[in-house]
């Protein structure tokens, strides 16, 4: 029995299907980029919403098309994310102020919120980290206070709720990434969600200047997925998972090489390709996915909470009574984890530490020892929707019985 570490959400036949679409079907129907539009925003429980090619793109029109905000301005993100985000930052001559996270939430510290926000804070970028919706009324407190723009980063939350109301509801705006991985995955894309209709019609403006996206750029993102979503599957992932042994036992334990390694060099220009628009075939693709995301969510969430239960529920961050999480990746944080993970290896589970980045450490004026113990000690446990109760009991008794030595 061999455990992946992570899964492609839809199927290999959607993959082969889709790669055949992308040869020849037209690329800029609107009338199906506007169907999923509707659909996603009526999913999320919002009044407007708009399609990008990135959800760093959505980023990057909310801060260009914000008169109030000019070069110099400072842009509040937590640790833990995407270097895209810090990108558009740089390139718009804003000033990117990090905040420290806390471990019960993977969230803002809220002491070193509060001394971050500034005269010059403009906006403040809210991350939902793996799925995990913190205590949206007190950090609501602090930045409603200082009229300050608020932007939800759900793209690891989708379905995630505070008091019943949905993730991406709470500020001026929400913005979801459609990337491989994610549980609404349409090979690339993002999406811009907000209740306000006078932001709706400033982004508008930049939306409609988008260009048409390259064709092969398309192709090549549906093959990526495909090759992952080939390689994932338990028959030719039991080969992969004998390669990272053979690397462990000759005490190579860093496989970036082989996995992907992130971009530490911050982009001073923002590239061409994330001012194409989404296509109609990604739209297509995930107006048909849409129905899948709560079954998907349901499924996880079960899977779990039965592995916090094997491993006992206080090695886990401590949830917020009024959330409703998701866990779109099972977040751990141990002093013991990286003996956790050798040890699942060699029981053929592979567990993942994260590929998002700390960009407390690519800003090198930035140094947050809080959050880079909590990185340095955090793996992601396998908890995907296609697990079974024997692969999950497996995973939770490897996990318990070096937690408990």
């Amino acid at each position: 029995m061999t455990i992946c570490r992570g899964i492609i959400y839809h199927k290999i036949s959607d993959d082969l299907l889709n790669l055949c679409k992308s040869l020849y079907c037209k690329l800029n129907d609107k009338k199906k980029i506007k169907n999923f539009e509707i659909r996603f925003k009526r999913f999320n429980n919002s009044k407007y919403c708009l399609t990008y090619p990135f959800a760093r793109s959505a980023f990057l029109s909310i801060l260009k098309t914000d008169k109030n905000i000019r070069p110099g301005d400072e842009i509040i993100l937590s640790s833990i994310q995407i270097k895209g985000m810090l990108d558009v930052i740089v390139s718009l001559k804003l000033k990117p102020v990090i905040v420290d996270i806390e471990p019960n939430t993977l969230n803002f510290d809220l002491k070193d919120l509060k001394k971050k926000i500034t005269k010059k804070t403009k906006v403040v970028l809210l991350t939902y980290l793996y799925g995990i919706v913190p205590n949206l009324d007190k950090i609501l407190n602090i930045i409603k206070k200082k009229k300050i723009i608020l932007v939800e980063d759900f793209s690891q939350c989708l379905g995630g709720m505070y008091k019943n109301k949905i993730v991406g509801n709470f500020g001026d705006f929400g913005i979801y990434s459609l990337s491989a991985t994610k549980t609404l995955d349409t090979y690339g894309g993002g999406i811009l969600v907000t209740n306000k209709k006078q932001f709706f019609k400033k982004n508008l403006i930049f939306h409609k200047n988008l260009k048409s996206k390259n064709r092969l750029f398309l192709i090549f993102k549906i093959f990526q997925s495909l090759y992952r979503n080939i390689f994932s599957k338990k028959i030719l992932f039991y080969f992969i998972i004998k390669i990272f042994k053979f690397l462990n036992f000759f005490g190579y334990k860093n496989y970036s090489r082989f996995l992907g390694k992130r971009n530490t060099k911050i982009l001073k220009f923002i590239p061409s390709l994330w001012f194409t628009s989404f296509t109609s075939l990604q739209a297509e693709f995930g107006s048909k996915l849409l129905n899948t995301v709560k079954f998907y969510n349901k499924k996880r969430i079960s899977n779990v909470m039965k592995i916090k239960e094997g491993v006992g529920k206080q090695f886990f961050p401590t949830i917020d009574k009024d959330s409703f999480n998701v866990f779109w990746q099972l977040a751990f944080i141990n002093k013991k984890s990286e003996k956790i993970r050798l040890f699942a290896l060699s029981k053929n589970i592979d567990i993942a530490r994260p590929s998002i980045q700390l960009i407390s450490n690519i800003l090198k004026t930035t140094r947050l020892k809080r959050s880079k113990n909590i990185y340095n000690n955090l793996i992601l446990i396998p908890s995907y929707h296609s697990l079974n109760a024997i692969e999950v009991s497996k995973i939770y008794s490897v996990i318990k019985k070096v937690c408990r030595k």
